[in-house]
């Protein structure tokens, strides 16, 4: 079988179909009938010819039935091309398969042990906030809060927030509201993702966008010029969906015409599908989210298993190193009432 490069994030089911595809060159039978050729894998011979069809198991992705023998066959053709591609990969490529496969069965484990009361009464939002305390063991985390500048300004409530070294009075899990400057990140938790979801994120990441944080003179800040505005001025925002029923190209037309709506530094930063996709604004693509290609705006990239950790890995990317010459909070002063 001529070697069929796979992404390590792909699921089972997914590759089994880029395999069947690529390896046979043919497409699946719609109908499985017992003496036809499956896929160009060989006759299928799971049932006699008298009866109508081979026993179907539940629709594989893009709406493929496959028959029992077919999928034990496509499991180890997928089973050989995913050993032959992880002999090839590099330290580095192990190195994200192993930690995405991490947070994946973490978060698994996490959902598992969640109720469905639970999810209803904000347990998504303690899911997500739970494996990020796992991750950044040395941030605080803090969910359904609200965060505040020193001009005065304060975010509508965001799901979860990530918090720095500048955040006082070391935060509970549940502080009402937060300073900008102690703020990494805000990420706002859908249980599904559509169109009138996509335009209430922009809305409440408009709140959190035009946060203003401040710095003087001395103060250090190691990151890119363009990132200035929209991730070290500004509060990085990112939303992440648990599903949604939409495709792809949908989501994505989605996003774009409700950009259309709203000024890019005061739009959300990136959008996570789980086992399905990310969403990035790349704006003109000169800031910390720059992709090689010429793409401006909101880009989309599939990303099946890994979505964790590129969520991840790109709160680690649009976090500046800062050391600050005096402490934020001296920015918001502290008045008392005469008697």
């Amino acid at each position: 079988m001529a070697h069929v490069h796979i992404p390590a994030a792909a699921s089972l089911v997914q590759a089994a179909v880029v395999v069947a595809g690529a390896g046979a060159g043919v497409a699946l039978h719609p109908d499985h009938d017992p003496g036809r050729r499956c896929a160009g894998l060989g006759v299928c011979r799971a049932a006699p010819r008298s009866t109508p069809a081979c026993s179907l198991a539940p629709r594989w992705p893009y709406g493929l039935p496959i028959c029992a023998r077919l999928r034990q066959r496509l499991a180890a053709m997928v089973a050989s091309s995913l050993t032959i591609w992880s002999g090839q990969m590099n330290p580095i490529q192990r190195y994200w398969v192993t930690e995405a496969q991490k947070l994946n069965i973490d978060f698994q484990h996490l959902r598992a042990a969640a109720s469905d009361s639970d999810v209803k009464g904000g347990g998504n939002e303690a899911i997500v906030a739970t494996l990020l305390r796992k991750n950044f063991r040395t941030k605080h985390i803090v969910t359904n809060t609200q965060i505040i500048d020193s001009f005065d300004k304060q975010s509508d409530e965001v799901d979860v927030v990530v918090c720095n070294e500048y955040q006082p009075f070391r935060p509970d899990p549940h502080q009402p509201l937060l300073i900008a400057e102690g703020v990494d990140v805000a990420i706002q938790v859908k249980a599904g993702l559509d169109k009138r979801e996509i335009e209430r994120v922009f809305t409440n990441a408009r709140t959190v966008k035009q946060l203003r944080r401040q710095f003087v003179q001395n103060d250090t800040v190691a990151a890119p010029l363009a990132d200035t505005e929209p991730f070290i001025v500004r509060v990085p925002y990112f939303c992440f969906a648990f599903s949604t029923r939409l495709t792809d190209r949908k989501l994505h037309d989605h996003i774009i015409d409700t950009a259309k709506t709203v000024p890019p530094d005061e739009q959300p930063d990136a959008i996570f599908v789980l086992n399905r996709c990310v969403f990035l604004n790349l704006r003109d693509n000169t800031t910390s989210l720059a992709m090689r290609n010429p793409s401006v705006g909101w880009s989309h990239t599939v990303a099946n298993d890994q979505v964790l950790a590129l969520m991840l890995r790109y709160i680690y990317r649009l976090t500046p190193t800062v050391r600050r010459s005096k402490h934020p909070i001296l920015f918001y002063p502290l008045t008392f009432s005469e008697s």
